[in-house]
């Protein structure tokens, strides 16, 4: 068994024997049943994985499996479980040797201010360190067409001391463009030489993007866009009762609001398809402002006619009670492009 592994890996386990009794660890939480072998004297154990993935609310999860037979055989087995949800289809070993831990299957559209989330499974390193992450940009000139890149690096957020994940995290600026007149046109984020994650970065004309960040399939935090538009209901739920201080009247003594948010992805790239239905799968999400929100509604529908837009769209409220009030700036006619250049 490797060092690290998905659910799946524990799909199928076997043991011989007429009958094992098996132990499983996870999180300082244990459990041990009893299983009979088959005429064959094997023993097969399923859903180990999701087991282990129940027993602890870590991730990664540390875990030890304890096989004992009644022929005497004793085996013990310790590995660290990365979650999933989905089955991944190799090893993780594999899978996190050549991908970050997100559902993206090729580049990503993101904006100018957007944040971008990147995490990958980190082995051992031979001494404490920071990791660093690679960001090539590339920069167009929209009159001639030239291109230009430039590389900066990116610390991880903490330092590694042992393996685990490893988490880095970017703003999407224009700062730092090699001279005047070129728009950032791409992002490409490398660590190492297998390890890339690709990023167009798109002009926002019809309505202002918004980005939500949640827990993906891997339970690591992970950013999704949305470029399509954004609508806020407000519901007042009024309970009323009838007073009387001399005078018999009815007023409403609690006025609790109920607020929906729906928000569109615009057009789908069909790299993003997964990641978008991770997102309507996660457990926990937050909106830009911080505050947790839980996911009551979504509209994602496939559809493999040819010349067929994807999109779809998420409803959601705030889990708070309270929801946080955020005054907005008045825009003023000139804003910040307008320095003292323009004079």
């Amino acid at each position: 068994m490797n060092n690290y592994i998905f659910p799946e890996e524990l799909d199928n386990f076997q043991v011989d024997g007429a009958e094992a009794i098996i132990t499983a660890t996870a999180g300082g939480n244990s459990v041990q049943f009893t299983q009979e072998g088959d005429e064959y004297d094997e023993v097969w154990i399923s859903g180990l994985g999701d087991l282990f993935q129940d027993l602890s609310e870590g991730n990664p999860i540390k875990c030890e499996l304890k096989t004992e037979t009644e022929e005497g055989g004793i085996c013990g087995e310790a590995f660290t479980l990365i979650r999933s949800a989905v089955q991944i289809g190799e090893t993780a070993v594999n899978f996190c040797g050549r991908n970050f831990l997100n559902m993206q299957q090729g580049t990503k559209d993101t904006y100018i201010g957007a944040k971008e989330l990147l995490t990958i499974y980190a082995t051992k390193p031979a001494k404490p360190g920071w990791l660093y992450l690679t960001l090539t940009k590339t920069w167009a000139d929209t009159e001639t067409g030239e291109i230009v890149q430039t590389e900066q690096s990116v610390k991880s957020k903490y330092m590694i001391f042992q393996a685990g994940f490893c988490e880095w995290e970017f703003a999407v600026t224009a700062d730092g463009a090699p001279r005047e007149g070129l728009v950032l046109a791409e992002i490409e984020a490398r660590r190492g030489d297998l390890i890339v994650q690709r990023y167009e970065v798109r002009e926002c004309r019809d309505a202002a993007p918004v980005t939500l960040y949640y827990l993906n399939n891997f339970g690591v935090r992970d950013t999704f866009h949305f470029f399509g538009g954004t609508t806020r209901t407000v519901q007042a739920e009024r309970e009323s009762a009838l007073f009387n201080d001399g005078r018999a009247y009815t007023r409403n003594y609690a006025v609790p609001p109920t607020t929906e948010t729906t928000t569109r992805t615009g057009l789908l790239r069909e790299e993003s398809l997964r990641a978008f239905e991770d997102l309507c799968c996660a457990r926990q999400a937050w909106n830009a402002d911080g505050e947790e929100i839980y996911i009551k509604d979504n509209d994602l529908e496939y559809s493999n006619a040819y010349g067929s837009p994807q999109q779809g769209s998420i409803t959601y409220g705030v889990s708070s009670a309270r929801a946080k009030f955020r005054k907005e700036e008045t825009a003023d006619t000139f804003d910040k492009t307008f320095d003292e250049k323009f004079k």
